[in-house]
């Protein structure tokens, strides 16, 4: 078989055209389903539809990403606060602490290294912080962390 015929035969089965110049037999004679196929020329190729305008896609992104950045802002009295009052010392056997912000929430906590330098050596924290709750009531918490744990104490607290 010349390599013009191969070369046409391919182009035929690629693009799932049918050619009756593409021999389709071993004994050279056209196949007669090739009959009701319509003919078309091998450099013909399928019209691309037109690209589909995407900015208004690119602007429903762009909106989506803002209305969710305004979303995920923070709200409430809490989103506003202020550091009112700051203090800390840190030493290498202890520490002291205070912060107050102006939306009503308090801490003051201090620490001391215990039994420095022996099997037994920890760091115990004492202390308290305050807030008001949703129901407008002030909550104060008292607290101890050493070798006995975390030990919290309220009246809200059930003992």
């Amino acid at each position: 078989m010349p390599v013009a015929e191969d070369a046409s035969k391919f182009k035929c089965q690629t693009a799932s055209l049918l050619c009756n110049d593409a021999p389709s037999a071993i004994n050279g004679e056209p196949d007669e389903t090739q009959a009701s196929v319509a003919r078309l020329p091998l450099n013909h190729t399928v019209p691309r539809q037109p690209k589909k305008n995407s900015s208004k896609m690119k602007l429903f992104i762009v909106f989506a990403l803002f209305v969710a950045a305004a979303v995920a802002a923070p709200a409430g009295p809490d989103a506003d606060a202020q550091i009112l009052r700051y203090e800390s010392d840190n030493k290498i056997d202890g520490h002291t602490y205070a912060v107050e912000t102006s939306n009503g929430i308090a801490q003051q906590e201090e620490g001391q290294l215990r039994n420095a330098g022996t099997e037994n050596e920890i760091y115990a924290v004492r202390g308290q912080f305050s807030y008001t709750g949703p129901d407008g009531v002030v909550y104060l918490i008292n607290y101890i962390a050493d070798e006995n744990g975390f030990q919290p104490q309220g009246s809200h607290i059930p003992a």
